[in-house]
């Protein structure tokens, strides 16, 4: 997804890394410096990723792209969701939180 959005989207992008086989792209978009970085699969993986983009590159703002799921039948394939906050049925924070599955937002 990193190569595809900064093909599509980023003026001049450049491969800026290959980290862990994951690939980050630099380049500009309405005259703003923007890195895409992908980021693997699940929140551990991403949890590293963003970890690494803030202490070690000073990034201030960090947008996920990605894919999901939905229960509501309004939601059809390739809508955009623009979501707050997700809830999962299959979490590695169910062995800390048990039965309790909430995502607040303020």
């Amino acid at each position: 997804r990193a190569k595809w959005a900064a093909e599509n989207f980023l003026r001049d992008a450049k491969l800026v890394n290959e980290t862990r086989g994951m690939l980050g792209y630099t380049g500009s978009w309405n005259g703003n410096c923007v890195t895409i970085q992908g980021s693997g699969m699940g929140m551990p993986s991403l949890s590293i990723y963003a970890n690494e983009l803030i202490r070690d590159f000073g990034a201030k703002t960090l947008i996920r792209i990605g894919s999901c799921g939905g229960m509501q039948p309004q939601v059809k394939l390739r809508d955009v969701i623009l979501a707050m906050t997700a809830s999962t049925v299959a979490s590695p924070s169910q062995s800390i939180f048990k039965e309790l599955n909430f995502a607040p937002t303020a």
